[in-house]
């Protein structure tokens, strides 16, 4: 695994503080900060579904019970989402769970 020193703090990205001869250091994952294929071809179904409805990201955050940051970060790529949240999202949005995931999704060697 390859980690990198950072000055700033990165609250998603911190993976631990190593101390170093008294010194405390933050490091952070470089993979972490990697969007998956998937992910982001799972955000852009559900946005693109999203705006067909004519529905913002507040109300379906306000349907499944979420933050419109977290609606955000699903519709980026940056949210792994859990089995239950795509169920919710497919629930609100009024269509089957397949519709996320178009017939060209990439195979696990192809991520």
């Amino acid at each position: 695994m390859k980690v990198l020193p950072i000055k700033s703090t990165l609250t998603e990205a911190t993976q631990g503080i190593q101390t170093t001869e008294g010194q405390t250091k933050k490091y952070f994952n470089v993979n972490s900060m990697k969007k998956s294929r998937i992910q982001i071809l799972f955000g852009l179904q559900v946005r693109n579904r999203r705006i067909q409805i004519k529905m913002t990201q507040e109300k379906l955050a306000r349907k499944i019970g979420t933050a419109r940051s977290y609606i955000s970060g699903v519709e980026h790529g940056k949210r792994n989402v859990s089995l239950k949240t795509m169920a919710d999202l497919a629930g609100a949005l009024k269509v089957p769970i397949s519709t996320f995931f178009p017939a060209n999704v990439p195979t696990l060697k192809d991520i």
